[in-house]
């Protein structure tokens, strides 16, 4: 074990075991370095490698540090080695590697309960955390309070990356600000108790899934069949395609999910090829596939939009339907003139914010030139954080220099005219 970095334990939460991101950013926090840097250190990357894996982070490869990927994998060994962390590969999902498919299983984008977040930062001894659960795409509602997951960012309406080189459990992967909040209350409407969230949080759970039998996920369905559970023209509806298919290839977890409504046996039995595993926690219910497209009621979408539109002048379209829950093309489609309207009042904040800034800009420039200070474009944007550069910005200062009386050198810097 290498003593220069704090270890800690994971933790076991209501919501089940944390995630190998969640830990790796508590890590990155209790050892006082950004996740990059820690990343970095614990596996040894020089600075090209290093930024190689956070864009790879960052972007398409968001699902690989709780996944089966083989970056996954050195991770974990890392910290196995270097933390003495025992039995981490559990807070990935390397125990269900060739028994379930990772095709379409977790997030690319982060979505967490508000309400848990907040009980475990003020829990005595509690420790915020990230559960694996929460990274799987077919839990939308949290099995513990039983209420809608939020995938939209309430400060800067946008959707948080699951992986920040600079962020911390429980906060904004694009703003930095704390997501959780005490004041969600449950709808007074009768929410069905979240099935798919207790079946794949007890698959998690069970400790035999890495000692599995060589039977084949075609094999139990054949079982299924023989002992009368489902009809074969039931079980092929359900999947899609004929039984012989799974001969060779493993499931997905909305096919675990299918088989299991249909024919009360849990997903553990399923995976694991015993049909005796019955689902113990509510009786069994038909189930539908994911929809690939919604059907929204058009006066609640309006209504919705509106009321975040008039708030926030400050969001474009796209920003505001996403906050509201609705895709930017639907609402569109169906107020065409309305979506205009919020595009011009976004415009003419943007015209405002601008204007303000190119005031700000010059003032601080005549500030500088009666203090006697050397002027330069690095001076006045040091001077004022707030300003936001970009192409339009950096044109307005260089026109503003050059009112001034500062000249251009042979390397085409803006220098005082001597």
């Amino acid at each position: 074990m290498d003593a220069k970095f704090v270890t800690l334990e994971p933790v076991e939460g209501s919501a089940g075991q944390e995630s190998a991101t969640s830990i790796v950013y508590r890590l990155a926090e209790e050892n006082c370095l950004i996740v990059n840097d820690f990343l970095k250190a614990l596996l040894s990357l020089d600075d090209a490698e290093a930024h190689v894996l956070a864009v790879r982070l960052r972007g398409k490869d968001a699902c690989v540090l709780d996944g089966a990927s083989p970056t996954s994998k050195r991770v974990v060994a890392a910290m196995e080695h270097q933390l003495g962390i025992r039995n981490i590969e559990r807070l990935t999902c390397h125990p269900l590697k060739g028994r379930v498919s990772n095709s379409m299983m977790l997030r690319r984008q982060a979505a967490w309960c508000p309400i848990c977040l907040e009980e475990w930062r003020r829990e005595d001894g509690g420790h915020v955390h990230q559960p694996l659960l929460w990274r799987f795409q077919h839990i939308v509602d949290c099995v513990v309070h039983n209420i809608p997951m939020e995938t939209i960012c309430p400060f800067c309406g946008e959707p948080p990356r699951t992986y920040s080189g600079l962020g911390r459990v429980g906060c904004c992967g694009q703003c930095g600000k704390w997501l959780g909040s005490k004041t969600r209350r449950r709808s007074k409407t009768f929410v069905p108790e979240n099935q798919d969230g207790f079946q794949i949080l007890e698959l998690l759970r069970d400790t035999t899934v890495p000692e599995l039998a060589t039977v084949s996920f075609g094999q139990t369905l054949l079982k299924i069949v023989a002992d009368g559970l489902v009809g074969r023209a039931e079980l092929r509806d359900a999947l899609g395609c004929e039984i012989k298919v799974y001969e060779r290839s493993v499931p997905t977890v909305e096919t675990l999910l299918r088989v299991s409504s249909l024919s009360g046996i849990s997903m553990q039995g399923l995976v694991v090829g015993d049909v005796t595993k019955v689902v113990t926690r509510c009786p069994c219910a038909s189930r539908e596939a994911i929809a690939l497209r919604a059907r929204y009621s058009g006066a609640d979408m309006r209504e919705r939009v509106w009321s975040i539109a008039r708030r926030r002048e400050d969001l474009s379209p796209s920003a505001i339907c996403r906050m509201a829950g609705y895709p930017l093309h639907a609402f569109r489609r169906r107020y065409p003139h309305e979506v205009r309207e919020i595009y011009a009042r976004y415009i003419d904040y943007q015209r405002s914010v601008k204007e303000t800034e190119a005031f700000l800009i010059e003032r601080k420039i005549d500030e500088l030139i009666s203090r006697g200070c050397y002027v330069s474009w690095r001076k006045i944007t040091t001077e004022l954080p707030g300003i936001f550069v970009d192409e339009e910005c950096a044109a307005l200062i260089n026109r503003t220099l050059e009112a001034r009386g500062l000249v251009r050198n042979e390397r085409g810097y803006l220098v005082a005219k001597r």
